[in-house]
């Protein structure tokens, strides 16, 4: 019986395997292949003028390293790529961390807003840019606003001018422009760290906090 077992189980992941095994293959091909290629040519003088005149690899070492970090422009990329992903974490973090506070409370229509946060998740990046960015503009003409601009029309208000939106000026090498683009990065993705705090949260034994409070935790 117990062979018989072994048998069983060793068909079932062989069969395991020789499904994972295209997808597998691909992974291998199309992401490491060409992670590998990107390395190798890094450290040459290749290039795609002297992939048509037919030149030959010609190894650099570090070279190309230096060129690259040794650029202005590359610095300043670095340095903004830092504080992006900085103050990105962190809006996400504490953005979702309070979404999944508030939905764990059972409030009414908790499953409404739980959708409504997880739905940015399917836009593609380039449609969330694009509307963003309309978000933000200030509009063609101050006749004609658009956006947020538009909202304080219809209240009232003056429109604004956004200056930061395209603005040039940097604080500790970070450029104020970016700020819209964290903004947006954030209500993309903030729902996904809801969701996984909000299944940490309900995956608490209810036992464990009737205990808590019993001993004088709060809410």
């Amino acid at each position: 019986m117990g062979v018989i077992q072994i048998k069983g189980s060793t068909r079932r992941r062989l069969l395991g395997f020789f499904i994972l095994l295209p997808t597998l293959i691909s992974l291998g091909i199309f992401v490491y292949g060409f992670i590998g290629w990107t390395v190798r040519v890094s450290f040459s003088n290749w290039n795609s003028f002297s992939k048509l005149m037919k030149g030959e690899y010609i190894f650099v070492g570090l070279r190309n390293y230096f060129r690259l970090f040794e650029d202005p422009r590359f610095q300043t990329d670095l340095w903004n790529t830092l504080f992006f992903t900085l103050f990105f974490i962190l809006g996400c973090l504490s953005l979702g961390i309070l979404l999944a506070v508030l939905l764990d409370k059972g409030l009414k229509g908790s499953r409404i807003f739980q959708n409504l946060f997880l739905f940015p998740m399917a836009i593609s990046f380039v449609v969330t840019g694009t509307v963003w960015s309309w978000i933000f503009a200030p509009g063609i003409l101050p006749k004609f606003p658009q956006g947020m601009n538009l909202l304080y029309k219809l209240l009232g208000l003056e429109s604004l001018q956004w200056s930061w939106y395209t603005s040039t000026v940097s604080i500790f090498h970070f450029n104020l422009a970016l700020i819209p683009v964290i903004i947006a990065a954030i209500w993309q993705l903030s729902g996904y760290t809801m969701a996984m705090y909000l299944a940490g949260l309900r995956g608490i034994d209810q036992a464990l906090i009737e205990a808590a409070k019993v001993d004088g935790a709060t809410s």
